[in-house]
């Protein structure tokens, strides 16, 4: 039993840049996909902490009134 294989030989100028600009393209699509995942993912731990930030730092206040009954006036 013989296996075959194929082989290319002489791959021409052309599909090699074809190829190199298939790489560039998806490069450039990975790229944008990442920095728009991490700006979503920043935008959701921004919107899950200023919350809590707030509980913390309303609980830390002195003893006045939270809410005041009137503004000015």
């Amino acid at each position: 039993m013989t296996s075959t294989t194929f082989v290319e030989i002489g791959t021409s100028a052309v599909d090699r840049s074809k190829s190199q600009a298939m790489r560039r393209v998806a490069r450039r699509q990975r790229l944008l996909f990442n920095t728009g995942a991490a700006v979503i993912s920043i935008l959701l731990v921004i919107w899950t902490i200023l919350p809590i930030y707030n509980i913390v730092m309303v609980s830390l206040e002195s003893q006045r009134p939270v809410q005041r009954p009137h503004l000015a006036g």
